[in-house]
């Protein structure tokens, strides 16, 4: 039986498939710097970084790619996401809690960050 210290089945497996999904960006959510991780609609991956500001990473995503991980992600936080809806902004659950990640579904270049309203 699940207790307040041990997470239960489900959590560790929906865990487990979060951490998969978010490879690519897990340097940066793991970076206690960064408080926020966002991905534009072209793949690219853009950070917001204590002292430093919005900062362009080398990294970006395969649209299929960034589509699970953003379902996943959605799905853990109860957020519908799809054509009428197609940004997210959300808070990740344990362990990164303390880091948003955003997806803005209709920006048109990398050249800049899109923050979702």
């Amino acid at each position: 039986m699940p207790t307040d210290l041990q997470p239960s089945e489900s959590q560790t497996r929906r865990t487990s498939a979060l951490r998969s999904v978010l490879g690519p960006v897990l340097p940066y959510l793991d970076d206690p710097g960064v408080v926020e991780v966002m991905l534009n609609a072209d793949g690219v991956i853009w950070v917001d970084k204590l002292g430093q500001g919005m900062l362009r990473t080398p990294v970006t995503m395969l649209a299929p790619d960034a589509e699970r991980m953003l379902r996943l992600v959605a799905s853990e936080v109860l957020v519908e996401l799809n054509a009428q809806a197609p940004s997210l902004s959300a808070k990740l659950p344990a362990p990164w809690g303390a880091r948003r990640l955003l997806a803005r579904g209709l920006c048109e270049s990398g050249d800049t960050p899109h923050r979702a309203a």
